[in-house]
């Protein structure tokens, strides 16, 4: 057991323990996010919120159907308008009206009970029944031969006369453009697609933009201003039969036609169900039954039917491919697939939580034996400069001499036996207990806490490897201390020391940016060691900078690899600059007397790039920032 004496210092403990936890804990908590469809009570799920019969609809009140206007809205209209008559004819004296509607604006319009029935595309109709918000009674049918389609996709294409784009992997820095991000065919199957090749949209595309419209999509890439899109299933084909254009123009990328040889229209996914005709939640029954019944006697000559290019209508179809579409694109209703809440998290994983809350105390513990042993250290240090006074004012240099060197013996002794003692002792019982928790003999761990608990191992391991590298210094001072020779990647080392202090920067609001050369090769070193100098001058950076952006660059000269670390901290004054890589010394800016470090830092890196045949150097100015450059010479091939 460990006992921690009572000092000022608790408070800081305490801090320290508290950030702990949230940053530990905080990744379980579900992720509650505007979603688009916000959560309902029981009742509203269970019943509709209105019971209006058939017989008491004002046949003076049109009944409005709201569709998404993927064509825009006068083509919807002309489109979709038919069908209201159809309906107004058939269920007469009723009338029904079509009301266009943006993607976004579907949700809201079906919220807002501003529609009693909407046609729309499966996700969005997934998305509103998942909430109880809509009931399908019917699902859209498109010519097939010989019997008609129910099914559709996204198509991906290109001008045909764009050679240089045949794959879907030559799309990597091109611009594209999509119909919407709540569009199944013009967007959402083709991101399944893109992501099953390995294609991130995001980070891959020179651009992405939306048009909303899946005619301004077909434009847009044929007249050149995008060198690809995609639109759903049967879009194009549409467009040649209007004459608005030549098919010949296209080139279909990622072609599925294969995989699916009764499907007669261009397609580069998987097949989904056809668009959904649904009573929004509290329309009446009898209603929906009278409409369902209409729609499914439309015969494929009926006007309504060749309005929308379309062969009628049949029963609702299987959305079972479409919520799993949903759920690996994690969009709604699926935006929380896969996350647990706090307490489902508790109730099966207690034991190791308190496990974890056991070893953060501990590493607690540890940060107050560091505190003291610095302290330890400064009045070591506060004695040796007064005994360097005393020893100045005497005459016998030979005595001076003896003194002088039973002065710095007892210093290394009593740092060495300090260090030791109290901080690699309890540190190796940190890093022994997380070992245990990882090897699952507290109780079984799930993938984040094994990746929480891992930072945590990392961590102290390499806390242990600074102190070890501190109590190295007499070794670095008197050239006892070996470096290893061996091939080391630098943009891998660095990428880990910049992962292991993210969260020291971003916990002062601070963006740390990488501009590493990918040609950036080997070195022959030291790899600890060259991250233990990544470190130092990271950790510097992020210790005097209180806002802004920290810089990583690489670069390659003919014989030399240069690693730059560039801060927009406070600076250094030019006149301190001397003393900066001077073990023990802390230059005095202002604020920097605020900072904790004992001096030891950029001394031991200087010393560090030596012994790798490099060099170091340093350009700041005052509430500028700093600009540290390390040199090492480059690794030549055998």
């Amino acid at each position: 057991m460990f006992i921690i004496q009572k000092n000022k210092n608790h408070t800081v403990i305490i801090f320290i323990l508290f950030f702990l936890c949230c940053f530990l804990f905080g990744p379980i908590h579900a992720d509650i996010s505007d979603s688009l469809i916000p959560s309902l009570d029981e009742n509203t799920k269970k019943q509709p919120d209105s019971n209006v019969s058939v017989g008491e609809l004002n046949p003076n009140s049109p009944i409005r159907i709201g569709v998404i206007a993927n064509r825009g809205e006068e083509i919807a209209l002309q489109e979709w308008g038919p069908t209201a008559e159809y309906l107004s004819k058939i269920l007469a004296p009723l009338k029904f009206i079509i009301v266009p509607y943006g993607y976004n604006e579907t949700i809201t319009a079906v919220k807002k009970k501003e529609v009693s029935f909407i046609s729309s595309n499966p996700s969005i109709c997934t998305n509103l029944e998942y909430y109880g918000l809509v009931q399908r009674i019917a699902s859209l049918q498109v010519p097939g031969d010989p019997n008609p389609e129910s099914l559709f996709g996204g198509v991906i294409f290109t001008r045909s006369d764009r050679s240089d784009i045949n794959t879907l992997s030559d799309l990597k820095g091109k611009r594209f453009i999509a119909v919407d991000p709540e569009s199944l065919g013009g967007w959402q199957a083709v991101l399944g697609e893109f992501l099953s090749v390995g294609i991130y949209p995001d980070k891959d595309f020179a651009s992405l933009n939306f048009t909303g419209v899946q005619d301004a999509v077909v434009y847009a890439v044929i007249t050149g201003q995008e060198d690809a899109g995609s639109v759903r299933s049967t879009q194009l084909e549409r467009m040649n039969k209007e004459g608005l254009i030549n098919l010949k123009e296209i080139k279909v990328l990622h072609n599925q036609n294969e995989r699916n040889p009764g499907y007669l229209y261009l397609l580069s996914t998987s097949l989904y169900p056809e668009w959904s005709f649904a009573s929004v939640s509290g329309v009446d029954q009898e209603l929906s039954k009278k409409v369902a019944v209409a729609l499914l006697m439309m015969k494929s000559d009926d006007p309504a039917t060749l309005a929308m290019n379309g062969a009628g209508w049949t029963v609702p179809q299987d959305h079972t491919t479409v919520h799993n579409l949903l759920r690996r694109l994690n969009l709604p209703p699926y935006e929380n697939y896969g996350k647990p809440t706090v307490q489902e998290v508790f109730n099966q994983y207690w034991q190791t939580i308190f496990g974890i809350i056991a070893g953060i105390i501990m590493l607690s513990i540890l940060l107050s034996y560091t505190w003291k042993t610095k302290n330890n250290l400064n009045r070591a240090l506060k004695q040796v400069r007064e005994d360097e006074i005393t020893l100045r004012n005497s005459h016998d240099e030979l005595e001076i001499a003896k003194n002088k060197a039973e002065i710095s013996d007892r210093l290394k002794s009593a740092f060495l036996a300090t260090m030791s003692h109290e901080l690699r002792t309890p540190l190796n019982s940190i890093i022994g207990f997380v070992g245990i928790l990882l090897m699952d003999l507290a109780g079984p761990l799930n993938t984040e806490q094994k990746k929480q608990l891992g930072m945590v191992q990392h961590s102290a391991e390499h806390l242990l490897a600074l102190i070890n590298d501190v109590l190295d210094i007499s070794k670095i001072e008197s050239g006892e201390l070996k470096i290893a020779n061996e091939p080391v990647e630098i943009i891998p080392s660095v990428k880990s020391v910049v992962t292991a202090l993210q969260p020291l920067a971003s916990k002062k609001g601070i963006t740390i940016e990488m501009n590493l050369d990918p040609q950036t090769g080997m070195v022959s070193g030291d790899k600890r060691r060259i991250e233990q100098i990544v470190m130092n001058l990271l950790s510097n950076a992020i210790k005097f900078t209180d806002m802004g952006t920290i810089t990583l660059n690489t670069q390659v000269t003919s014989d030399e690899v240069v690693l730059s670390v560039r801060d927009t901290g406070i600076g250094i004054r030019e006149e301190d600059l001397n003393i900066l890589f001077q073990p023990f010394r802390q230059v005095d800016s202002g604020t920097t007397r605020k900072q904790e470090g004992t001096g030891l830092g950029l001394s031991i890196c200087k010393k560090l790039v030596g012994l790798h045949g490099g060099r170091i150097t340093v350009e700041s100015k005052i509430g500028e920032g700093s600009s540290f450059m390390v040199f090492l010479p480059i690794m030549i091939p055998r």
